[in-house]
């Protein structure tokens, strides 16, 4: 907690970097297809999920609000260092995104796999070939320089959790389209008022400093705007509260100390 920005993440993704090692047929497939692909930094990982996932929780967004994250990026990027070629990698379900994104943003080279798009439809998705798609993925995303994507897709969040094992803290390389970052079922998603919060409408939340605040997400609103939704368990109010006016409230297991153990051993 005191080194990581995001330090569940960090926890979950050790996990995930073991059970998702690679053989080396794999490693092989990844470096003939990164190759195959134009896959070099510095480049961004975009992945548009549409397709089902509009049914459930999510909602159809724009392009353009995912390349807001990516020109941000790239503008920063450039003012530190010269940038040859401005690259992406896309992974996406909707096939339509591909031309349309090479049609609006002409000057970005973008890089996909067409056998993972063309197996992203939901009666593909089980075959085994969809499955070695999907975690070529996932590497790609998770190596990328710089992760624009929305957390209600389970494919981000793992792309974000295996990118805390390659970096001392990727917690700033990611821009979420819609919630922030949590681990399905988890005890908790709450996060704590730093500062104080006066609604300036119906739809904002009052906050007082140290309250407590349950996440929550309305699939009608996405994150552009830095304001999460919510309900304050103090009030039972539930509205909407900016984000960088919180902060997660991790529930840290009660370990004794090494030291303590080692005396209780002794004395036995």
């Amino acid at each position: 907690m005191r080194l990581h920005g995001d330090p569940f993440a960090w926890w979950m993704g050790q996990f995930f970097k073991y059970a998702m090692r690679m053989n080396k047929d794999f490693q092989k497939y990844i470096d003939d297809l990164a190759r195959e692909m134009g896959y070099e930094s510095p480049i961004v990982g975009v992945q548009i999920r549409r397709s089902d996932k509009l049914y459930t929780d999510a909602i159809f967004l724009d392009l353009s609000v995912y390349m807001e994250a990516v020109e941000e990026f790239y503008a920063e990027l450039e003012m530190r260092q010269p940038v040859a070629q401005r690259r992406i990698f896309l992974a996406t379900d909707d096939p339509s995104t591909i031309p349309e994104l090479k049609r609006r943003y002409p000057k970005y080279h973008v890089a996909y796999s067409q056998s993972s798009i063309d197996s992203a439809h939901p009666s593909q998705r089980k075959k085994g070939s969809s499955v070695r798609y999907f975690l070529a993925d996932v590497y790609f995303l998770s190596r990328s320089d710089f992760l624009v994507c929305g957390m209600t897709s389970n494919i981000c969040r793992l792309a974000y959790e295996l990118m805390q094992t390659i970096h001392p803290d990727a917690s700033a390389r990611l821009w979420s389209v819609d919630k922030e970052y949590v681990m399905h079922y988890v005890v908790g998603n709450v996060v704590k008022a730093r500062f104080p919060h006066t609604p300036r409408g119906p739809r904002e939340m009052e906050m007082r400093k140290g309250d407590l605040v349950g996440h929550q997400f309305d699939r009608n609103q996405h994150k552009n705007d830095g304001f999460q939704l919510g309900t304050n368990l103090r009030s039972k109010k539930r509205g909407f509260y900016p984000a960088y006016k919180t902060l997660e409230k991790l529930t840290v297991a009660d370990v004794q100390s090494f030291e303590h153990i080692d005396r209780m051993n002794k004395s036995l």
